[in-house]
């Protein structure tokens, strides 16, 4: 095994600088393969390895991804490993592991709390890859960006991350980190202090969790769950999920972290519900459990919500004990003077309520001594910043300037060039020109003419189609609910049958004609209404994926123009398609800072060649329409159909 690891080690004097040989490279693949990162030699190979290779050598970034992965899952940090990978990502393009590696990297410097780097190399990534990208690794990109961004408590920017990597999580089949993205929503969600929606993403997360048997993390998604339950109040429910955490606690017998976070979000649930003596129970467990982590700062400040539970029991004594304790401690703990402040003040609370008055006031004093003082190191600390910022502006504006006034020397010279060279230009060419671009002027404006022109019409058509609705709407239907009620002393049953027939007729006429509902509910609750009018009166089956929170997303004539193209759509089906199931969905996508409403209509019929032959017009009337309506609101219409095998109509319309 040792002439085996010299072998691996050394390179051979006979072969090139920039390439290992098959045999090296499958030797130096089993030995780490075999080996974990641990390993002192570990290191020393791959590094080694890697300056033996071409720097977009498959094999050797193949390895390199492996190890950084390895590290990151156990955060733990390799400087020497990661600098040099980050010093070579520029060098690194054009390889199936570049966006891999950018994401190592950016977890990396995440790690060692360089948020900032991390988010820079999270975008480079996406920007990259968002086209070409696997499923996968656009999800990792995406969470760990909602991780930096968190982490420099930008929430609504970290949600907004977390959601795109959701929605790149659901395309995959059994991926676990689709539970984990759903959590840190719950996480980002509980410091906007929206509880409610906080609770429900845990529940989500705990439950998905349990179901695929993966309990450790379902005990952690069950302690949030506490947490969030207990800033809503509602002891019901999160007794009932503390309950859970317990149970999956004293069967899993898992890591001292775990069970630290059952026992904290349980204390927290129990002093808010006044069970105090189990609250207090529960905090001494949560601290033995961070001393067996040997977090000492974490134990002695949990100690302090000890003193609160005490302090509401009003055993003083107890509660002056424990602060006189950890007030040796806290005065040589350097790394937060607030804790600190915060021992004198709980301090001055116990001798205030005990009536040690002189004590009492000599705590006040030196927690607001302290305080003071932090408060002054801030607004250093923000002053400073305040001056970087403005230096950094400053910079930027006169790199600004001095780039705008490159440009400004350079279009004067195109400018005499231009010059020049129109001075050579014979007359002929001169009047050519302006004539072809008179020309295209003008077919420029009758193609804006005939959109116009179109869109007019079909505003017009719309107009008229109301005037009519309303007419029979406020005419003929009122005047038949007159007639209707002159004859309940009439026993002409029948003819009152017939009536209520009309009646019924001349609102489905109204509907049809203009449809009310649209402006009332929005795109996608009048969508749904017709579909189940539409049910009822039919025996095509219809289902649908319809988000009616985007009712109003659209303007109001988009939002018109798309529900008839709905209606088009739907009748096509209803008369020509002979199918026995249909199915619509609306739904919103992003593309860069672009958002598009998206809208799907297919069925199970039976198809037709499209485009249709020539000399077929009669049955183009539907699809006409469909089309000239996504033109005139600017969107992308896409029409899939095949004989024998259905048809499907995609709508991408701009929501701007």
């Amino acid at each position: 095994m040792g002439l085996l690891i010299s072998a691996i080690a050394c390179r051979d004097s006979d072969q090139k600088k920039g390439s290992l040989n098959t045999t090296q490279t499958g030797e130096l693949s089993k030995w780490l393969t075999k080996h974990k990162p641990e390993d002192s030699l570990y290191q020393e190979k791959l590094l080694k390895s890697w300056e033996q290779s071409a720097v977009n050598d498959s094999t050797t970034l193949r390895l390199i991804e492996k190890y950084g992965n390895s590290l990151l899952i156990k955060n733990k940090v390799d400087s020497i490993f990661f600098g040099k990978l980050i010093k070579n990502l520029p060098s690194i393009t054009h390889n199936k592991f570049h966006h891999s590696l950018l994401n190592i990297a950016g977890g990396y410097l995440n790690i060692v709390g360089k948020a900032d780097s991390a988010i820079h190399f999270f975008e480079q990534a996406i920007k990259i890859y968002e086209k070409s990208g696997s499923d996968s690794l656009m999800e990792s990109s995406y969470l760990n960006q909602g991780r930096s961004l968190y982490k420099k408590t930008l929430y609504k920017d970290a949600l907004l991350a977390y959601k795109k990597a959701l929605n790149y999580s659901v395309k995959l089949p059994q991926n676990g980190n689709r539970w984990t993205i759903e959590a840190s929503i719950g996480n980002v969600y509980l410091d906007l202090n929206e509880d409610e929606k906080a609770a429900e993403q845990y529940r989500i997360a705990a439950e998905a969790f349990t179901k695929e048997k993966h309990y450790e993390r379902a005990l952690v998604n069950y302690s949030s769950l506490t947490n969030a339950y207990s800033k809503l109040k509602d002891s019901v429910r999160g007794i009932k999920a503390s309950n859970r955490a317990l149970f999956l606690l004293d069967s899993l017998k898992p890591d001292d972290y775990s069970a630290f976070t059952v026992y904290y979000s349980r204390a927290n649930l129990l002093k808010k519900i006044g069970k105090l003596d189990e609250s207090l129970e529960m905090l001494e467990k949560s601290i033995e459990a961070q001393r067996r982590l040997k977090n000492i700062f974490l134990a002695n400040r949990l100690q302090l919500y000890k003193v609160e539970v005490y302090a509401a029991l009003k055993q003083w004594d107890k509660a002056r004990e424990i602060l006189v304790q950890l007030l040796s401690f806290a005065k040589n703990y350097k790394e937060d003077p607030s804790y600190l402040m915060d021992v004198y003040g709980q301090l001055a609370r116990v001798e205030n309520a005990s009536q040690n008055y002189k004590d009492a006031l000599t705590n006040f004093s030196n927690y607001y001594r302290i305080k003071d003082s932090i408060d002054v190191r801030k607004q250093a600390t923000d002053i400073i910043k305040l001056e970087k910022e403005f230096q950094t502006k400053e910079k930027d504006l006169q790199l600004k300037l001095q780039a705008q006034k490159l440009q400004s020397i350079e279009k004067e010279k195109n400018m005499w060039t231009a010059i020049t060279i129109l001075a050579i230009l014979t007359a002929g060419i001169g009047i050519y020109y302006i004539y072809a671009r008179r020309k295209q002027q003008m077919q420029i404006r009758e193609a804006e003419l005939k959109q116009k022109y179109h869109q007019d019409l079909v505003i017009a058509t719309e107009n008229e189609q109301a005037r009519i609705a309303m007419d029979l709407h406020d005419g003929v239907a009122s005047e038949l609910l007159v007639l209707k009620s002159s004859l309940v002393t009439n026993p002409l049953q029948h003819t009152k049958k017939q009536i209520d027939e009309i009646i019924q007729d001349i609102r489905m006429l109204t509907r049809k004609l203009y449809p009310v509902q649209l402006k009332k509910v929005g795109l996608c609750t009048a969508t749904i209404d017709l579909i189940n009018q539409l049910d009822k009166e039919h025996d095509v089956f219809f289902s649908t994926e319809i988000d009616e929170s985007l009712n109003n997303i659209l303007s109001a004539e988009k939002q018109l123009y798309v529900f008839r193209i709905i209606q088009e759509g739907l009748t096509n089906i209803l008369k020509h398609a002979n199918a026995q199931a249909a199915f619509i969905e609306i739904s919103a996508n992003y593309e860069g800072n672009f958002e598009y409403v998206n809208l799907t209509i297919k069925d199970n019929g039976k198809g037709f060649r499209w485009p249709f032959p020539e000399g077929i017009h009669t049955e183009t009337l539907g699809l006409a329409s469909i089309q000239h309506r996504a033109g005139v609101i600017g969107a992308s219409l896409i029409i899939d159909s095949i004989v024998g095998q259905g048809t499907t109509i995609y709508l991408k319309i701009p929501v701007l």
